[in-house]
C-alpha cells in the first residue's frame, strides 16, 4: 500500500513541474512575442512619420 502512495506522490509532483514548466514556457515566449510586436509597431510608426514627412516637403 505504502509503494502505491509514493507512485502517486511522484506523479503528482511530476506532473506539477511540468504544469509550471510549460507555464513558464509560454509566459516566456509570450513575452518574446509581445515585445517583437511591439518593436514591429513603432518601425511601422517611424516608417509612417517618415513617409508624412516626405510628402509634405513635396
Amino acid at each position: 500500500m505504502t509503494e502505491w502512495i509514493f507512485i502517486s506522490l511522484v506523479a503528482v509532483v511530476t506532473f506539477c513541474w511540468i504544469i509550471a514548466w510549460l507555464l513558464i514556457v509560454t509566459i516566456a515566449q509570450g513575452y518574446k512575442t509581445l515585445e517583437e510586436w511591439s518593436r514591429g509597431y513603432k518601425t511601422l510608426e517611424l516608417e509612417y512619420i517618415v513617409e508624412l514627412g516626405q510628402d509634405t516637403e513635396i
